[in-house]
């Protein structure tokens, strides 16, 4: 999604609960999220190495993700609420428990951001596959028209 502002914003429930794609059991999804070059490429305003407005979009996403967390018993809550609501990538205490171990509530605050550090840096290396992924999305989509 942009916002009117031009901000792009896209929140996936699927893989927030831990369902990602697969295609012929072929897991098309490998990164613990979506981050591609082509995100860098815009944060980092088509600049080229380690940039100050990528290091400072690491930044924004460590501190979100730390205020998640201390949230996190919030969030388990109200999604045990919502298994009965009938969404499909929330159907069993399955897809509650991959957020509780994504925001790694079971370990100390610098035990989860290391984790999460981790996490991003997976994401990174794993975005020529998801690259490859939305080209063949893309591909199929407008192969369909």
């Amino acid at each position: 999604m942009v916002r009117k502002t031009g901000q792009l914003f896209h929140i996936d429930f699927g893989h927030i609960l831990g369902n990602f794609k697969s295609k012929f059991k072929i897991k098309r999804e490998r990164g613990p999220f979506i981050l591609t070059y082509d995100f860098i490429h815009v944060i980092q305003q088509g600049k080229s190495g380690n940039t100050e407005e990528f290091n400072r979009f690491r930044q924004c996403c460590q501190d979100a993700y730390l205020i998640l967390r201390r949230n996190g018993n919030l969030i388990i809550t109200l999604f045990a609420l919502m298994l009965t609501a009938g969404l499909p990538e929330l159907s069993s205490v399955k897809d509650i428990q991959y957020v509780k171990d994504s925001l790694a509530l079971g370990k100390t605050e610098d035990e989860a951001l290391k984790q999460f550090k981790q996490k991003f840096d997976e994401a990174l290396k794993e975005s020529w596959t998801t690259k490859v992924n939305w080209m063949a999305h893309t591909m199929r989509k407008d192969y369909k028209s």
